[in-house]
């Protein structure tokens, strides 16, 4: 049996967005209900999982958030 390489990637670039695994919004919303928890901790949460870190890098890149700044002034 080949592979269709081509097949493949063709299908690969044609995905929108790759779920988020099972379990990572409850861990989430465990450690934001808990007084203990720190930001290290809820980051390590999605550093686990792929398609949530990468949603969150585009949440925080996008402009929403971005900030303009001048030079010389503060």
């Amino acid at each position: 049996m080949t592979v269709d390489k081509d097949n493949i990637r063709k299908r690969v670039e044609a995905l929108k967005s790759v779920p988020t695994m099972p379990g990572i919004f409850e861990k989430i919303s465990r450690l934001i209900d808990s007084s203990e928890t720190a930001f290290a901790d809820i980051a390590n949460v999605i550093s686990t999982d792929q398609a949530l870190s990468a949603k969150v890098l585009r949440l925080v890149n996008s402009t929403f958030y971005v900030t303009t700044y001048k030079r010389g002034h503060s």
